[in-house]
Formats: C-alpha cells, sequence, structure tokens
C-alpha cells in the first residue's frame, strides 16, 4: 500500500492497531480515524505511543482498560502500558 494517507477504521470492531500490520504504512498516514472501536490501550499499542504522530491527525479513543477509557492514545504515554 504504497500510496496509502488515509486510514478509515470507524465502527470497525478491532481491538488493537498491530504493530505488524500497520507499522510499514504508519509513517506514510496522515488521517488516522478510528471512531466507534472498541481500541484496548495496553502493551500492543506501546509502538505508536513511541512513534512520530505529530504530523498526523490521528482520532482513536481507547474503549478500555477501564483506567483508559475515554483517554485519546496520543495522550498515553509508553510507560503507562501494561499486559
Amino acid at each position: 500500500m504504497p500510496e496509502l494517507k488515509s486510514l478509515y477504521l470507524t465502527g470497525n470492531p478491532i481491538s488493537t492497531i498491530s504493530e505488524n500490520v500497520f507499522k510499514p504504512v504508519w509513517d506514510q498516514l496522515h488521517l488516522i480515524l478510528f471512531y466507534g472501536t472498541r481500541l484496548s490501550c495496553d502493551c500492543r499499542i506501546e509502538w505508536l505511543t513511541k512513534a512520530n504522530n505529530s504530523k498526523k491527525y490521528m482520532h482513536a479513543e481507547c474503549y478500555g482498560p477501564e483506567n483508559f477509557r475515554g483517554r485519546y492514545l496520543e495522550s498515553i504515554k509508553p510507560n503507562e502500558l501494561n499486559c
């Protein structure tokens, strides 16, 4: 997917943003939307908290675990995550 710039996964029943699936295209993305998903903010997304997301518009709200519910992914630091 060398030309992929936007990723709309709104309403999909996903719970994680898998590094082995998304890392190859992550740097080229500019728009990432995960409205209405059941995103679990745990150690599986640690790679995203370390990525340079400063030039992206991203809406990814945590569904769980409970202590992260309602927080946006871009506000989470790697040391907060655990499994």
